[in-house]
């Protein structure tokens, strides 16, 4: 009786035992499962070292923003001289601002030359509406700075069909 279960353990006209063989043909199922997967990441594109690359190149450029060209900076002189009204003490205050723009585009540059009356004029009305309390922040200051860079651009895509103005920095801002 000993012989026969030995028998059944093995297949016919191979030493190979069943266990054996399940445990080969499973193998060989997996295997044929991740070659398929792998096959079909391929063909799709997700497994391809290009996207790959592809990924990481646009990680890399959100990350650091490096800008194509070098930044022009064109004074926006003379200087802006406004009054405005402090409500706290009701008297009349005034600011004195020297401004440059930057962009890195010459084309910009030349647009800001060529609309320079309606840039000024929406820059002083933008001046004149100011809070002395605020200004006297450095937020205020900051929130000041990109409104006079939002203005200019607005004027820019009004007059000429472009904007591209990136900052706008105080080189001189007095408050008497």
């Amino acid at each position: 009786m000993a012989q026969s279960s030995e028998v059944d353990w093995e297949v016919k006209g191979s030493g190979i035992s069943k266990r054996t063989l399940i445990i080969l043909v499973s193998i060989i199922i997996v295997l044929v499962v991740v070659i398929a997967v792998g096959v079909v990441l391929f063909l799709t594109g997700a497994l391809t070292p290009k996207a790959a690359i592809r990924e990481a190149a646009a990680d890399s450029v959100e990350v650091s923003k490096v800008p194509q060209y070098p930044a022009i900076y064109h004074s926006l002189a003379p200087a802006f001289v406004v009054n405005f009204y402090r409500q706290s003490q009701r008297q009349v205050r005034f600011l004195q601002v020297k401004m440059e723009a930057m962009a890195r585009d010459s084309e910009i540059i030349e647009a800001i030359k060529n609309h320079r009356p309606a840039i000024r004029n929406s820059l002083l009305l933008l001046l004149s509406h100011q809070d002395y309390e605020t200004l006297h922040t450095i937020e205020g200051k900051e929130q000041l700075r990109e409104a006079a860079r939002h203005e200019i651009n607005q004027v820019l895509e009004d007059q000429a069909g472009i904007k591209g103005v990136e900052a706008v920095y105080f080189t001189s801002f007095i408050m008497q």
